[in-house]
């Protein structure tokens, strides 16, 4: 019998899906409120480390505000040569998407940096560690060939 439900005890909540809000810095060791990083741009501000930022960082602290326009979002990896090691390609690549929400390491468009307009490539190390292959490549092809048309 369970004396919680019959006395109408409830769980007490817990901060346990809270982030973390203490970083230490893997350079110089020194523990850091995170609020102080992010506002520093992921930059510690004892030895100026700089921390791993996601692509849509990136891409936020270099391109004007709103003015980024993703390019070949739909270009997805594929595996012609079926490879495998101790995972397949394929559900590596659908751990990455899952993880991630993106189909490829790199995302690509179009932006103004200081009201320049620019074409932009940001590999993203959180998919399968900035991985390139034939649709990074094509990615990466793409925005350059767009800089060469608009030049």
């Amino acid at each position: 019998m369970n004396l919680g439900n019959l006395f109408g005890f409830k769980k007490q909540s817990t901060q346990s899906d809270a982030p973390n809000h203490w970083i230490k810095c893997p350079k110089c060791q020194s523990l850091m409120y995170y609020k102080e990083v992010e506002t520093l741009n992921s930059v510690c501000p004892k030895c100026t480390h700089h921390f791993r930022i996601d692509a849509q960082k990136r891409i936020a602290l270099l391109a004007d505000e709103g003015s980024f326009e993703e390019h070949d979002s739909n270009l997805t990896p594929n595996d012609p040569l079926k490879f495998v090691d101790k995972k397949s390609y394929k559900k590596r690549l659908d751990e990455a998407k899952n993880k991630t929400g993106h189909h490829s390491s790199v995302m690509s468009g179009s932006c103004s940096i200081e009201s320049i307009p620019t074409e932009l490539v940001v590999f993203d190390f959180s998919f399968m560690g900035g991985s390139l292959g034939s649709v990074e490549g094509e990615k990466i092809v793409r925005a350059v060939n767009r800089a060469i048309e608009k030049r």
